[in-house]
């Protein structure tokens, strides 16, 4: 069953108490807690209320989205929802659940407490273990939700295994192996493995915003996953080599607005536009690049151990990046040991597109160096 369509309040039917952002915070950084209900006129009133949009749980006091974060405690902001967790609802059961996995279900930390517990993510119980599992949706006397509701961060479920005391540092985060970092996803109809980690989700959006005004001038040569050693020599990168002719590609408005009424109604028109790109078309040639990514492992060698990377954006000689922020400048890459004809590498093609307004090609190069740490190895 789905979510009401206005607002409603996440009632626990083992407590009566509802679900809401801790001390009511309009930050990241908020957790998720019970709470006795409280009048329409109290500050906090907002923050106990809920409403779902296109799968996501939005508070209306805050604007953010309820989500799980696999390795802190703590809600974090973040610029886009892609990564952000949908929700089910099962009104028989009375059940929360996760779409990525509907095994996996909200549920009161059982700590003594009625008020100020909190919410974890965990695997469906049996019989009285579930209690604390299960809610009703009661509808709020609140206005009738937007038809969009603008998202504007996430506020964070605890999972299971973080309620030992324990805060994951930023060291750790950062050593976390891969299978905590990514999730199985879907985009364009593929899986795909995406990152949860809100340090590297902030690190991909901050490049593709700083990036979007240089890929616009067309000063944009190729965007690079560098894979390097702790000496930052790079023993790999994907390189997307990028060449965008038109930028109004990306708008199907674009493409018809100097399209007229009665020009659509002429028969010669619909053959001069088979030759133009819609978004369609675009989401097809994304779907083979992600399928080519999918299985790319198959042709790469392993990579040694303990290896770090590095996002990098070459521009056409001459160009100047545009700044975005003034705190984010670009840096000039300096890299010990980059990859070069003399000393030798193997690239692997992967996939290329080549159409009016765009040229998109996607290769890997591997170094000699690595091809020897693996013979040793061996």
């Amino acid at each position: 069953m789905s979510f009401p369509e206005n607002y409603f309040f996440i009632v626990s039917r083992s407590s009566d108490c509802v679900l809401q952002v801790k001390h009511a915070l309009q930050e990241s950084g908020a957790t998720i807690v019970t709470a006795i209900k409280v009048p329409d006129d109290d500050w906090k009133h907002e923050s106990q209320i809920w409403c779902s949009q296109e799968g996501f749980i939005v508070n209306k006091h805050s604007g953010m989205v309820l989500c799980v974060d696999e390795y802190t405690k703590f809600a974090y902001q973040r610029h886009t929802m892609d990564f952000a967790d949908r929700w089910g609802f099962d009104a028989v059961d009375g059940f929360i659940y996760r779409l990525a996995d509907d095994s996996a279900v909200l549920e009161i930390q059982d700590n003594g407490k009625v008020e100020g517990a909190h919410v974890i993510l965990s695997h469906i119980k049996l019989g009285k273990e579930a209690l604390n599992q299960k809610w009703f949706l009661q509808p709020s006397t609140s206005p009738i939700v937007p038809t969009k509701v603008e998202l504007a961060g996430v506020h964070d479920i605890q999972t299971k295994e973080d309620n030992d005391g324990r805060e994951a540092s930023d060291t750790e985060s950062e050593h976390l192996n891969y299978y905590a970092l990514f999730e199985k996803r879907q985009m364009y109809n593929i899986p795909v493995q995406m990152s949860r980690h809100p340090r590297l989700n902030d690190h991909i959006y901050d490049l593709v915003a700083a990036c979007k005004p240089n890929l616009d001038k067309g000063i944009v040569e190729s965007i690079s996953l560098a894979i390097m050693t702790q000496q930052h020599a790079v023993v790999e990168r994907f390189v997307f080599q990028i060449c965008v002719r038109d930028a109004s590609v990306y708008s199907d408005s674009e493409m018809m607005k100097n399209v007229t009424n009665e020009d659509m109604a002429n028969e010669n028109v619909t053959e001069e536009r088979e030759n133009i790109l819609t978004s369609s078309d675009i989401d097809h040639y994304f779907r083979a690049f992600l399928l080519k990514i999918s299985v790319c492992d198959a042709l790469l060698l392993p990579n040694p151990k303990d290896c770090t990377f590095a996002l990098v954006v070459e521009l056409n000689e001459g160009g100047e990046p545009t700044q975005v922020e003034p705190g984010l400048p670009w840096v000039p890459v300096k890299h010990s040991k980059p990859i070069t004809r003399r000393e030798g590498m193997n690239v692997i093609p992967i996939k290329s597109m080549d159409v009016e307004e765009m040229q998109f090609r996607l290769f890997v190069e591997e170094t000699r160096k690595k091809t020897q740490s693996c013979d040793a190895r061996e």
